[in-house]
């Protein structure tokens, strides 16, 4: 095993003590939180949009928004579900210029 599948395959409790350590500043453990979550949050913005680009620029734009936003963490869900649920708000959000596969067409 590679010392980096222990840091980023870590088990998802762990999620709740690396955001509490990236709201006290620590940019690793937000690092470890992106590389954590971002394919599947790409495999996500990726199935509802049809551009790849877009779909890395909604991830971009939901990593953003938690980095900003990383004290309103509550901990009632998953740091994944919250993830989600910021770049399913940039996804709706942005259908100005994104095209959500069969919603626009």
């Amino acid at each position: 095993m590679h010392p980096s599948d222990i840091i980023f395959n870590a088990p998802a409790d762990t999620d709740a003590v690396l955001i509490a350590a990236a709201v006290a500043g620590d940019r690793l453990s937000f690092e470890i939180l992106v590389r954590r979550h971002s394919p599947a949050l790409y495999r996500y913005a990726g199935s509802m949009l049809r551009d790849d680009g877009d779909a890395a620029d909604a991830v971009q734009d939901t990593l953003v928004s938690a980095w900003r936003n990383l004290s309103s963490f509550r901990g009632d869900a998953a740091v994944s579900t919250w993830l989600f649920a910021i770049c399913e708000s940039r996804l709706i959000g942005g259908t100005e210029r994104l095209t959500l596969v069969g919603l626009l067409d």
